[in-house]
């Protein structure tokens, strides 16, 4: 071949991966395009075009449509593909070509392109079988040298897989949305089947089958369509031969069986031939569960039945297994709900024909009791009196309890029988209440009975009237500490209506629909007693519905509730033969004063402390101490809510215990860290706080923790036991128990608690005694030796990392620029774990070593490559051979001249991001040990250069305790130099952020263009100079505070930044796009008018109440000057220090001075003029002059005279001085010139009050030219 024929063939198909060699090696004289030198200038430079594309390009040249075509439209051409390169497009593609002739047919003849945006259909021989394909084409015409239409070039975009996948997905959409609204299993089956049958394209056919296990059959459930009935018998039984093979497929995931020809009845739309193939997979509700059922389901003869098909596959049994889920789990719920029903049934039927068995026994118990009561009134001693009326008290209270089941119970069963008698409904009402009003009175309350005079008689039944009327009173008392209870019945609208309000704790809005159900109780409420069974409103509700009436309620949280009944007059809406009837029923009224009495059961007692008997205050640094018994007799402490229960228990302990007994759980706990008992009784359901709740607190509390607790709780059961024993109780009571049971727990608890005690201090006395051995032993030689070997361990480990690093050794590997790899050295194999033969000979290319993540990099860096014949190294990952990853770092070169090849140096980063890791955990270690330094340091130092005791200053203090320990904005306002950080670093120190990070940020002092940077931080490039990616402020105090110092400042554009910050907790760095959450407090302060600012239009009006959460306001010097005197001292002792001086006093002139005068400079100023005065005064005592002409010497502000000590300031400081030196100098010479003038030119005396030697005196005399010359 001629060398220069050679040359341009080799130019022509230049690069091109294997389609560019191909064409090279090609024979083009046997075909009608003739040798590569003839072809026209187009055709040879829309072949590079073409070659050199990533996408499907095909050239069809000439009136034959001969074929030229890259590597990726060999995918298009399939089987037939590298055998198609120059044949005609009409042999090729003969399938296609109804579709494809036409369209190439007028793009060469009339030159106009064609675009197909629509996803076509075809069907291509390309895998072995006959494919179904989709693909988008567009067709452009190509000039020839002439300028005619020399050939068709063809853009394939392959849209098969896409198509595919999105049938697939709305298949499943569609099952799921059918199969979520079934609600039992035979409806599951049904949809399911329906669903597969309208997606035939995706399920040819579908056959579902329910697996019955113990029956080791399968029945047919489900068809999507009708077929073959030998295709779906109606039962498979496991144990014969069937062509689905059920047994088989319980062990494989998708078994696929071969049909032949027995789906030849089934057809696909749009497709030519039937099913050949099906899969069997089992339905399981739960993974490795036994099966539910099986979907048979045919095989697309289209489609290749990979591992995307048989997850399409598997998808749908998980789809169906959970709509099966569904359908059983509904079933079971209504079983439930019917089991439910049945046992509340049962349970109305039991109580309402036990109110014999119920009733007669407590007759039995009441009876007796009254006459014991009364016959040995004169017989028994007080102590056993009061033991009779408080088993008869709570006896008529189990009667008012088992009274009020039974009759809910015949309300439920519709055996109630009521009364109704026309009543003077207002002398009824007022009778009940007055019942109430002694322990209403006796508790503090104001109760007021307003009953109106009616026109005319209500139909009610007495006894439930008056059970309505005592129930409504009793909650009211139960719930209300001061204020009034109100009583009023009135006249309304043909009705007459109760109303019953108080100024109680109130009701919250979420439980105001509830407080009629039975049993419901509100967690947490503050009341007078946690007894109750939580069916006393909805018995009310249930008494009122019985007179035709209805009840309501009104309530706020702290400011009371108001509960009203209504009744409608006249008898229309009662039942005519209950009114003015006979009673067949046993009577269950209980009078209104057994709730009264109760009532008063719940106001403290002579032994309890209670609301209104208060423990002495505990001082928060009162010692944590031993339990000091009483005398000889250790202190017990019992804390119940019921008076009976805590009379009785002090009965039993008194004998030979102290007991102290409180009503609630708050108070028990103030109790025990006053009075630090012997042993605690604690019961488990009380207000304010339950026993749960005090055990937590008491084991919280290291002084308390080693004090036994034993709960009284009237829940038996070995649950309920073991729950308090895993709460921290050393014991678990139930009610009832026996005296000797109580007895003798409660010996047993002490003894126990005395020897932990006494072996607790005998080994910290232990330990005391060796860790003042191991001090005596450590001297600063063994620090020393220490200090040296952790260092050298330091250097050794900073030696095996740099070793580890610099023992790396840099992979190499040649690939041309399609991406096939052609060579590679020993290094890079060992790296990746493949063989020279798995990367060279198998023609890997490099998309099968990188992640698909890591692949748009790479296409980066070969475009950089191309365009400048080498690429910036970079981090990626590559995939070894076992599937892991490993890190590198890579850049490469153009290798061959041409730019065929090029050459990549790996380095393997394994062991450098391992060695990083260790560094980032030093370094975190290092952080960690830092905080707690820092919180050691923070915890004795909280408000340590806060100083004054001012009113103002105590009114900031004060706000700070109750600020610190939340998470809200606090907005600090004051005037320059009031200390705005400090108070913002006191608040961090007390928050529970105190560990993290506190970010102070002076926004006046930051450039107005770079506080958004320095706030949120910046990406790489994102403004000239953003050399790399930068932390904000923000990010880098996440979990601690933030303070935003003079917030004034900031510009509208950051303003709506820091303003969604405090919205959302969220910001994007400055050039960034990506949303970054932190947990971060906002404290931020101004010396501004910022109110003023927002009337202006100067600051964001929204963005000043985000800020606005906490105000604290720091007053200025002038306005708390009896703090001056400690800020004084503080500033002396402070920077006396520093000057290496010590001063004994401040004469009184000097306070005096100091305190007259107003600071304008506030806090700072003070600070300033203290420092000064520690370097000029010589002596050691300041005194008022000095003070005085220091002031006076201020560059700005007003002049100040020495009142205080009756002479003129001296003008010395207004003069300005070359050095420090110099004013120095100044300023001793007229202060010992004045000290020689008061003491009448005597040396002596002179240097005495200076407190320095006359020898000392003479050369400060000398040197600074004193005169000596007395005054006239």
């Amino acid at each position: 071949m001629d060398p220069t024929n050679t040359q341009l063939t080799e130019s022509v198909f230049a690069g091109g991966g294997k389609m560019g060699a191909r064409m090279r090696a090609f024979d083009w004289t046997t075909t009608v395009l003739g040798p590569v030198e003839q072809w026209p200038q187009s055709l040879r430079a829309c072949v590079r075009i073409v070659l050199g594309a990533g996408h499907p390009m095909l050239i069809s040249w000439g009136s034959d449509y001969t074929m030229l075509y890259n590597d990726a439209y060999g995918v298009v051409v399939g089987t037939k593909h590298p055998g198609a390169l120059g044949r005609s497009c009409r042999e090729v593609l003969a399938e296609a070509w109804d579709f494809i002739g036409p369209r190439f047919d007028t793009v060469f003849t009339e030159g106009q392109p064609i675009s197909t945006l629509t996803h076509q259909m075809f069907t291509f021989h390309r895998n072995n079988y006959l494919e179904e394909c989709y693909f988008a084409f567009s067709y452009s015409p190509i000039p020839d040298d002439n300028g005619k239409i020399g050939g068709v070039l063809t853009n394939a975009l392959d849209m098969t897989e896409r198509v595919i996948e999105d049938r697939r997905r709305q298949v499943l959409r569609d099952l799921a949305s059918r199969t979520a609204e079934a609600r039992y299993e035979e409806e599951v089956w049904r949809v399911s089947a329906d669903t597969l049958g309208q997606n035939r394209s995706s399920a040819p056919f579908a056959f579902l089958y329910e697996y019955r296990p113990g029956e080791r059959k399968a029945c047919l459930t489900g068809v999507s369509t009708e077929t073959n009935v030998a295709l779906h018998p109606a039962v498979i039984d496991s144990t014969s031969e069937s062509i689905w093979r059920t047994q088989a497929a319980l062990a494989n995931d998708c078994l696929v069986v071969d049909l032949g020809e027995r789906a030849s009845g089934v057809s696909i739309p749009g497709w030519p031939t039937p099913p050949r193939k099906a899969t069997v997979l089992p339905i399981r509700l739960r993974e490795h569960s036994e099966a539910a059922g099986f979907l048979v389901m045919g095989i697309h003869p289209g489609r290749a039945f990979d591992e995307s098909y048989r997850q399409f596959v598997r998808r749908i049994a998980e789809q169906i297994a959970i709509g099966l889920a569904s359908a059983r789990a509904y079933e079971q719920e209504r079983q439930r709900a019917e089991a439910l029903a049945e046992i509340d049934r049962a349970k109305t039927a039991f109580f309402s024909n036990v109110s014999h068995e119920f009733r007669t026994p407590l007759a039995l118990m009441l009876g007796p009791l009254e006459e014991v009561s009364e016959d040995a009134r004169g017989q028994l001693s007080p102590d056993q009196h009061e033991q009779l009326v408080t088993v008869r008290r709570n006896a008529l209270r189990l009667l008012k309890l088992v009274n009020t089941l039974l009759d809910f119970s015949r309300i439920e069963a519709g055996r109630v029988q009521a009364v109704y008698e026309p009543t003077d409904l207002g002398r009824v009402t007022a009778e009940i209440a007055s019942v109430f009003r002694s322990a209403m009175e006796n508790a503090g309350l104001h109760f007021a009975v307003e009953c109106e005079l009616l026109a005319e008689p209500v139909y009610v039944d007495h006894d439930m009237w008056e059970k309505v009327v005592s129930n409504l009173l009793s909650n009211a008392f139960k719930f209300t500490f001061k204020g009034t209870v109100t009583v009023t019945l009135k006249s309304v609208a043909g009705t007459v209506e109760l109303q019953v309000r108080d100024t109680g704790v109130g009701i919250p809005e979420d439980q105001l629909k509830r407080v009629f159900e039975r049993f419901h109780r509100i967690e947490g409420m503050h009341a007078r007693t946690y007894e109750g069974t939580g069916i006393g409103l909805a018995f009310v509700q249930e008494l009122v519905k019985l007179h035709g009436g209805d009840v309501r309620v009104e309530s706020a949280v702290g400011q009371g509730s108001t509960f009203s009944v209504t009744i409608p007059f006249g008898t229309a809406h009662l039942p005519t033969e209950r009114i003015q009837a006979s009673r067949s029923l046993t009577s269950t009224g209980i009078r209104a004063d057994v709730y009264a009495d109760e009532a008063h059961r719940w106001l403290p007692d002579e032994w309890c402390t209670g609301e209104d008997t208060m423990l002495p205050r505990i001082s928060p640094q009162m010692p944590s101490a031993k339990p000091q018994p009483v005398g000889n007799r250790e202190l017990i402490l019992v804390a119940d809510d019921n008076a009976d229960m805590r009379q009785y228990l002090r009965h039993l302990l008194a004998s030979r215990y102290e007991v102290h007994a409180v009503a609630d759980g708050s108070h028990a706990l103030e109790a025990t860290r006053l009075l630090q008992p012997a042993l605690r009784l604690v019961d488990v359901m009380m207000p304010r706080m339950d026993g749960f709740g005090v055990l937590r607190a008491i084991r919280d509390d290291a002084g308390l923790a080693s004090i036994p607790v034993i709960l009284l709780s009237a829940r038996a059961g070995e649950e309920s036991r073991i729950e308090g024993l895993q709460a921290g109780a050393d014991d678990y009571l139930v009610k009832p128990f026996t005296a000797r049971e109580l007895l003798a727990r409660v010996e047993a608890h002490l003894k126990m608690a005395n020897l932990r005690r006494d072996t607790a201090e005998r080994e910290e006395r232990l330990r005391m005694e060796a860790e003042l051995e191991r001090q005596k032993l450590r001297t600063s030689q063994e620090l020393l030796v220490e200090t040296s070997r952790l260092y050298r361990e330091l250097q050794e480990r900073e030696a095996k990392i740099r070793r580890l690093v610099d023992a790396d050794v840099v992979g190499i590997c040649l690939w041309d620029l399609d991406g096939q790899l052609i060579e590679a050295n020993d290094s890079f194999l060992g790296m990746l774990q493949y063989t020279r033969e798995d990367l060279v000979s198998d023609g890997m290319r490099w998309t099968d070593l990188t992640p698909e993540e890591w692949r748009n990099r790479d296409e980066r860096a070969m475009a950089q490559l191309k365009a400048t014949a080498t690429f910036q190294p970079f981090e990626k990952e590559y995939v070894r051979k076992d599937g892991s990853r490993v890190p590198v770092l890579i850049g490469g070169a153009l290798f061959q001249a041409d730019g065929s090849e090029g050459v990549a140096f790996v380095l393997d980063l394994t062991e450098q991001k391992r060695a990083e890791a260790e560094i980032r955990e030093l370094k975190d270690q290092l952080y960690r040990e830092n905080m707690a330094l820092r919180e050691e340091v923070d915890r004795t130092s909280m408000f340590e250069e806060i100083i004054g005791s001012s009113q103002a200053l105590n009114i900031v203090l004060s706000r700070i305790a109750k600020v610190a320990p939340t998470d809200s904005t606090v907005f600090i306002a004051g005037e320059t130099g009031t200390g705005k950080e400090l108070i913002a670093r006191a608040v961090h120190k007390r928050s529970r952020r105190s560990g993290r990070a506190f970010v102070s940020v002076n926004c006046a002092a930051l450039a107005p263009t770079l506080i958004s940077s320095e706030l949120f931080g910046h990406e790489r490039g994102a403004f000239t100079g953003a050399t790399q990616r930068r932390l904000g402020r923000f990010e880098l105090a996440d979990g601690g505070t933030i303070f935003l110092d003079e917030v004034g400042e900031l510009l509208p554009q950051t303003q709506v930044a820091l303003l969604r910050i405090l919205q959302e907790r969220e910001f994007e760095r400055v050039g960034g796009t990506q949303s970054i959450r932190v947990d971060v407090r906002i404290i931020a302060a101004t010396n501004r008018d910022l109110k003023a600012a927002v009337a202006n239009g100067k600051f964001r009006e929204d963005l000043f109440y985000r800020l606005n959460v906490f105000p604290i306001e720091i007053p200025p010097l002038r306005e708390r000057k009896d703090d001056i005197l400690m800020l004084v001292e503080y500033f002396v002792r402070r920077y006396a220090t520093r000057a290496g001086k010590t001063f004994s006093s401040i004469d009184k002139k000097t306070l005096n001075l100091l305190q007259a005068y107003d600071w304008p400079g506030n806090i700072r100023e003070l600070r300033n003029l203290i420092e000064r005065l520690m370097i000029m005064v010589p002596g050691h005592v300041i005194e008022a002059s000095q003070a005085a002409m220091s002031i006076q010497g201020r560059a700005a502000g007003p002049s100040v005279s020495s009142n205080a000590g009756g002479q003129t300031a001296s003008p010395l400081f207004a003069k300005a001085y070359d050095s420090l030196r110099d004013a120095r100098n100044a300023f001793e010479k007229e202060y010992i010139g004045r000290k020689l003038r008061e003491h009448h030119w005597n040396i002596s005396r002179t240097a005495e009050d200076l407190q320095i030697e006359r020898s000392h005196l003479h050369r400060k005399i000398k040197l600074l030219d004193v005169e000596m010359r007395p005054e006239g």
